[in-house]
């Protein structure tokens, strides 16, 4: 996981199903408190994709830079 440079926001990768090897990567991003729990909904960034996140940045307090 990593906060976003504003630290108003963590993004994470996460899978579908735990333990499913085959499934793919989801980048998802959650509004947090600086203590890291979550103050409202996650979002799953690439969950209308057919493409698996790899390793991710954020390049500002707003977008994410990531491999899929």
């Amino acid at each position: 996981p990593k906060f976003s440079p504003d630290g108003k926001k963590l993004a994470y990768r996460s899978q579908k199903r735990a333990g499913y090897e085959a499934d793919k990567w989801d980048v998802v991003v959650v509004d947090a408190k600086p203590d890291g729990t979550f103050s409202g909904e996650a979002k799953a960034l690439l969950a209308a994709e057919d493409v698996s996140a790899g390793e991710f940045c954020w390049l500002n307090d707003a977008n994410l830079l990531f491999v899929t």
